[in-house]
């Protein structure tokens, strides 16, 4: 994260990068690209994209794994616990997963999605602003993973939207739905807001 944020604040080439991308996305979007700028912007944009992919090579060593159950393994003759994870691993928020059990001597984050490096086990919890539906409902061969859209203070309502589908009606916590959320973001809000939640 140090990396990240050193290039977002002191590398020129990589806002530069960044903006031009940026600009770019939104030329498509609004249908606004001119025919007679395609090669500049072609050739640009791969430029751009290889400064980009240059110094985030170091990604290439995370994955993103939804943690939908953890049960403690001890046994007698084991003098410490062991922690077997219910985890699918996400190959793509669009469907792409692998689902496996895996047993380590810690225990992870439960009912979260983790950016974890494979080569450390370290890891970081994006919970509750990215969250697995069927990791608090239902135990499934799938995952469903939603991103935080915005907070409804009068309705102390967390309002997210389903990946997958953007334009799926939004999913709405309250906190009698899922209390866990709710602790998760007073906790942030404590924490790194250094201020309590807002409610009506």
């Amino acid at each position: 994260m140090d990396e990240l944020h050193t290039l977002v604040q002191k590398d020129p080439l990589f806002e530069e990068s960044l903006n031009f991308l940026n600009g770019l996305r939104l030329q498509v979007r609004n249908d606004q690209l001119e025919l007679a700028e395609l090669a500049y912007l072609s050739k640009r944009g791969e430029e751009c994209l290889t400064y980009l992919y240059g110094k985030l090579g170091f990604l290439a060593r995370y994955k993103l794994a939804a943690i939908q159950g953890i049960d403690v393994q001890k046994f007698r003759h084991q003098r410490t616990p062991k922690f077997d994870h219910t985890t699918v691993m996400l190959h793509d928020l669009l469907g792409g997963f692998e689902r496996s059990s895996m047993t380590i001597e810690t225990a992870l984050d439960n009912r979260a999605i983790l950016l974890i490096n494979v080569e450390t086990w370290n890891y970081l919890n994006l919970s509750p602003f990215v969250l697995d539906e069927n990791a608090y409902q239902d135990r499934t061969d799938i995952c469903k993973i939603y991103f935080f859209s915005h907070y409804l203070p009068a309705a102390e309502t967390w309002c997210y939207k389903y990946v997958y589908k953007p334009d799926d009606p939004l999913w709405e916590i309250k906190p009698d739905d899922f209390p866990l959320v709710k602790e998760q973001f007073e906790a942030f809000s404590n924490y790194i807001l250094q201020q309590t939640l807002p409610t009506a």
